[in-house]
Order: structure tokens, then sequence, then C-alpha cells
């Protein structure tokens, strides 16, 4: 429906947004799960919430899950819209762990760098593990790409084993 409407990206944008107050607040999360409180309630502060403030598909969306009793799914649902719009565009993401904080600029270059070697257009995400000791790993899907010092430590142990 929001492809047909051209509202792909404000309702990914509703939805991520609603995923992330949800995320943040916990207070928000547990309202949202618990159906202890009487509907008419509910509905009616959804409403005040997030009627005037979520595109019209969304806000649908919300209360569709609503009447299901399936709020719990929000979070999911809103990665899995991201991950089909990502994949219609033709967007891979990838999440890139160093040793030690990236740079934008760093970051930028590796995406640029995937981009080229896979042919793609590629989403980079950030993360760090100290445990790497230095280098990075970058994950796309299933395949791990290592380049971390701790992986060519643990290939030049296997080597002198096995020498």
């Amino acid at each position: 429906m929001a492809r047909e409407a051209g509202r792909v990206d404000d309702v990914q944008a509703d939805l991520a947004g609603l995923r992330d107050l949800a995320r943040r607040l916990p207070e928000l999360s547990a309202f949202l799960t618990d159906y202890m409180i009487p509907p008419d309630q509910r509905i009616d502060l959804l409403k005040t919430l997030f009627e005037k403030r979520l595109d019209a598909l969304t806000y649908r969306f919300l209360m569709f899950l609503e009447e299901r009793h399936q709020m719990r799914m929000l979070e999911p649902m809103a990665d899995f819209f991201g991950e089909l719009r990502d994949q219609e565009r033709g967007i891979v993401k990838a999440k890139i762990t160093a040793a030690r904080p990236l740079s934008a600029e760093q970051i930028d270059a590796l995406r640029k760098n995937l981009e080229t070697k896979l042919q793609k257009r590629i989403s980079a995400e950030a993360a760090t593990d100290p445990a790497l000791l230095g280098g990075f790993t970058v994950r796309i899907g299933d395949v791990i790409y290592n380049s971390s010092t701790a992986h060519q430590l643990d290939t030049f142990k296997q080597k002198l084993i096995t020498a």
C-alpha cells in the first residue's frame, strides 16, 4: 500500500521512529504490550499520541496491530519493512566492526570500497569490539570479511601448528 501511494519513505521513517521510541522509553514499550489496560483507554491514548504525528498509512497499521493485540510485533515489523525497502532499492547492509571507533571518513571509505568491490549500494553500520585487537570485520548477510589482527594471529597460529 505504501508503495502504491508513493509513501514508502514516510512509512519507513514513522516505523523506525516508533521502534526507536519504544526502545528508548520502557514505559511506552510496556504500555504497547500490556493488554490489561482497557481497550477504549488504549485506543484513546494511541489516537492522542500518534494520529496527527504519523502518516495515515502508518497510523492505520498501528491500529491494525492494536486490534489484533499484536503490538509486540511493532519492532520486528519495523525492522522487516526497512529491510524490504532496502532490498527493493538494491541496498545491502554492512556491519563494520573495528577494534576502535572509526571516523565517519573511514566508514565512508570502507563503504565506497565495498560498493566498488560488490557492485551494490551499501548501507554501513559501525560497531566496536576491542577483542579484534586491530583491523576490522565486515558482515554482509551471512558473509564475513575478516581483516582483524586477531584473525590474522589465529591464522598464523594454525599455520605454525600444521607446519
